[in-house]
């Protein structure tokens, strides 16, 4: 019954850590999409200042 318990907590242990990596790289492709279109928005403000 221990050995069984252990599996439950290391199978638990497992998905948390596959639900936490998911929202980080979540996290960072809205960061880095957000980061794209400041980027793109200042070049165009840049462009058009410029003509």
């Amino acid at each position: 019954m221990q050995t069984l318990m252990s599996v439950f907590v290391i199978i638990i242990g497992y998905y948390t850590a596959i639900d936490w990596i998911t929202d980080i790289v979540i996290f960072i492709n809205i960061l880095s999409s957000l980061f794209i279109i400041a980027y793109s928005t200042a070049i165009d403000g840049q462009l058009h200042h410029h003509i």
